[in-house]
């Protein structure tokens, strides 16, 4: 519903939708396309529930501002002090959460 939506406009996770623009006028535009698309899909929002207007959010391990989507620095902070993994498990654990972060990591996929 949102697919080609999510990244450019918007980040999702379940029920939980954040758009953001580089300025007013972009993030009303925005908000109007996803709404919009809400709508086409008949899913109904409890505006008790909407936060509107805020310049800087965190969510989900993100910060979304004017700036665009960045990595929370405790994150960054807390990944940095992790210990190598020692077994498959632990490796397995410390994969998935670098994959989760994979968009800010150049050259994630790339053998060297």
């Amino acid at each position: 519903m949102l697919d080609e939506l999510i990244d450019k406009i918007c980040m999702a996770y379940i029920d939980d939708i954040i758009v953001y623009g580089r300025d007013v006028e972009e993030h009303r535009k925005n908000l109007e396309t996803v709404l919009k698309r809400l709508m086409e899909y008949d899913i109904k929002i409890k505006p008790a529930k909407c936060k509107f207007g805020f310049r800087r959010i965190e969510f989900m391990g993100y910060v979304v501002s004017d700036k665009g989507v960045e990595l929370d620095g405790g994150k960054v902070e807390a990944i940095r002090k992790i210990k190598p993994p020692k077994s498959l498990k632990e490796l397995q654990k410390f994969l998935g959460m670098v994959n989760y972060y994979r968009r800010f990591i150049h050259n994630f996929a790339s053998k060297t």
